[in-house]
């Protein structure tokens, strides 16, 4: 299997993966792109009416700059990336936020979050081939997850899911242990890692000293350009948490949950010889 990244805009583009989620992952580029991006995604109806350098003003990003970012994203310029916002923004349902505050504990805003992070990730795992990286699930001799804090009870749940298909999977339950087992891993096995922010040092140096154990490595994580995906063959992209306040690590859990049932069910309808 070859290499696999998720976040390449234009990969997303044809993948039919919303404009403003492709903006998601443009927030981990170099400083002055995530600015235009970052500026874009907070204030969508002011970019449609402005100018290119009214845009650029406000964002603190240069002309060409936010220019870049267009053909990045797959538009031949300003004026086709503003049409397409406006269309995208136009199907929205009206009322449509992209954030909430967690402080006024209102559960149909939790329930909101919920539903745009499951979306979104889903939009964004449509970039890459889930029944190629389930038969890699099927096929390997041992499979390994690590994740500390919330992404701990996510691997924990893939692992039992793996196991109830009949494959070899184990998480390991701390950094010490997950250490010692990537060490020992050889090729052959597969690392899975998730963390959210993709820079966790434990989970990275799991996947780090997996990768050079021999073994195959797949990254589940919201920030696909994070230290991380170094050591990543695979990278599975969920989308980021946005201003859910003290939810946002719960939204976090149940989207790599809901990536792993996604992996799982692919692994189900595989045919039953090949597991």
């Amino acid at each position: 299997m070859k290499k696999v990244n998720a976040d390449d805009p234009s990969t997303q583009s044809r993948n039919g993966v919303s404009l403003l989620v492709r903006l998601e992952s443009a927030l981990d580029y170099p400083n002055a792109l995530s600015r235009a991006a970052q500026y874009i995604l907070e204030y969508p109806q002011n970019v449609v009416h402005q100018p290119l350098a009214e845009t650029s003003e406000a964002s603190k990003a240069g002309q060409a700059t936010i220019f870049r970012l267009c053909r990045e994203l797959g538009f031949k310029g300003f004026t086709d990336f503003k049409l397409a916002l406006a269309a995208e923004l136009a199907r929205r349902p009206q009322n449509s936020t992209d954030s909430y505050d967690a402080a006024d504990d209102n559960p149909d805003h939790l329930e909101v979050a919920i539903s745009k992070a499951l979306s979104s990730t889903r939009q964004l795992m449509s970039a890459i081939d889930v029944t190629e990286i389930a038969q890699l699930l099927v096929e390997t001799r041992q499979i390994v997850l690590y994740g500390s804090g919330t992404s701990a009870t996510a691997a924990q749940a893939f692992s039992f899911h793996m196991l109830g298909l009949g494959v070899n999977a184990h998480n390991v339950p701390n950094a010490n242990i997950a250490a010692e087992c990537a060490l020992a891993l050889r090729e052959g096995a597969v690392a899975i890692a998730i963390s959210q922010s993709g820079v966790s040092p434990d989970t990275v140096q799991f996947l780090k000293s997996a990768k050079g154990s021999g073994a195959r490595t797949i990254a589940i994580t919201a920030h696909p350009k994070a230290s991380i995906s170094k050591y990543a063959d695979v990278i599975i992209q969920m989308s980021r948490i946005h201003h859910i306040g003290r939810s946002g690590s719960s939204v976090g859990l149940i989207q790599a949950v809901y990536v792993a049932e996604i992996l799982s069910t692919a692994v189900a309808s595989l045919p039953h010889k090949s597991r």
